[in-house]
C-alpha cells in the first residue's frame, strides 16, 4: 500500500509539472514576443542615436530613419513607405527635443513632449493618434458620411426655396 501511494503521488506530481510546463509555454512565448518587440524599439532608438549624419537605417512599421546635422542641430527623419503618416522629424538642439508629424494629407502637428522619445519607434497610426490626427479609419469614414449628409440637406433646403 505504501508503494502504491508513493507511485500515485509521483504520477500526480509529474502530471502537474507537465501541465504547468505546457500551459506556461504560451505565456513564455508571449513574454518573449513582447521582449523582442521592446528590444526592437530600443534597438531603433539606439541605432538612430549612433547613426552619423548622412546615414540611414531601417525602422519599425515599414519606415526608414535618416540622420542629418544642421548648425549644431541633430535632425532625425523617419519616413513611412505607406499609411496616413508620411514622416516624423525629430530635432535635437542641446537638451531640447521636438517632433513634428507630417500627414500625407499635408497637415503638420507637433507630437506632445511626453511622446517625443517614442517618435522613432511607434507605429505610424500610434504617432498620428498621439499628434491628434484621427487615425481610426472607421471614425474617419463615419465623419465623411456625416459631412456628405449635411451637404445633401443643405442642397435640398436651397432647392426648396
Amino acid at each position: 500500500m505504501n508503494k502504491r501511494s508513493s507511485f500515485s503521488f509521483l504520477t500526480l506530481a509529474l502530471a502537474g509539472l507537465l501541465a504547468a510546463a505546457c500551459g506556461g509555454g504560451a505565456n513564455t512565448n508571449n513574454a518573449n514576443a513582447t521582449n523582442a518587440s521592446n528590444a526592437n524599439a530600443a534597438n531603433t532608438n539606439a541605432q538612430s542615436s549612433t547613426l552619423a549624419p548622412g546615414q540611414t537605417a531601417p525602422a519599425p512599421d515599414n519606415s526608414t530613419v535618416a540622420v542629418s546635422e544642421e548648425s549644431g542641430t541633430r535632425v532625425e527623419t523617419r519616413t513611412f513607405a505607406s499609411g496616413p503618416i508620411e514622416k516624423v522629424v525629430v530635432t535635437t538642439r542641446g537638451t531640447e527635443r521636438r517632433a513634428r508629424v507630417f500627414a500625407r494629407s499635408g497637415e503638420i502637428r507637433d507630437l506632445p513632449e511626453s511622446r517625443v522619445g517614442e517618435a522613432l519607434t511607434l507605429a505610424g497610426r500610434e504617432i498620428g493618434n498621439a499628434a491628434g490626427f484621427i487615425m481610426d479609419e472607421a471614425e474617419g469614414a463615419a465623419n465623411e458620411v456625416g459631412d456628405k449628409a449635411e451637404d445633401a440637406a443643405g442642397a435640398a433646403a436651397k432647392g426648396g426655396r
